[in-house]
């Protein structure tokens, strides 16, 4: 499968690089409103959100969900706890949509927010997936271990969790 023409376009977007260790949420948030076409600064938008993100432990599922259902750019089509897989996401990519992932480093209660924007034939390309890059392309055997990763603590089990969004016609 060739690169498909809209990840050249995705290339000219600025995205927000994630500032202070535990708003990789609001990033994610941020940079999906800019993946829909919205020029908010991150500051404008950090500003309007922080105080639904707690400071030590960054944002809860539930309160993600709540601030992407409120956003008027975006349409947020179904989140996914556990049993994914990524033919789902490539389908949803294929589909003009961007995936938000939150999953877990390694086997430890410390979750990441990172929004999934397109993807090649073996890779996908991320926002805010790395400390290093802001974008960058992910093997998808990597990007397979991540979302199937489960973390142990607290008596429970973790699961990664998707967010599968879409760009509201109507806003546009």
């Amino acid at each position: 499968m060739k690169e498909r023409p809209f990840l050249k376009l995705e290339n000219k977007k600025r995205y927000a690089k994630q500032i202070r260790k535990t708003d990789c949420g609001l990033t994610a948030i941020a940079n999906t409103m800019k993946w829909a076409g919205s020029n908010i600064s991150y500051k404008s938008f950090y500003n309007m959100f922080k105080s639904k993100c707690d400071t030590t432990y960054g944002i809860d599922p539930e309160t993600m969900t709540t601030i992407l259902s409120q956003i008027n750019s975006l349409e947020l089509k179904k989140v996914l706890a556990a049993g994914f897989s990524l033919k789902q996401i490539n389908k949803h990519l294929d589909n003009d949509g961007a995936v938000i992932i939150r999953y877990f480093h390694n086997q430890k209660l410390q979750g990441h927010y990172a929004l999934c924007v397109g993807r090649t034939k073996h890779s996908y390309k991320m926002v805010n997936d790395s400390a290093k890059k802001t974008v960058r392309y992910v093997p998808a055997k990597t990007l397979h271990n991540k979302i199937t990763r489960q973390s142990f603590g607290l008596g429970c089990i973790y699961f990664s969790l998707l967010w599968f969004m879409g760009k509201k016609k109507d806003a546009m």
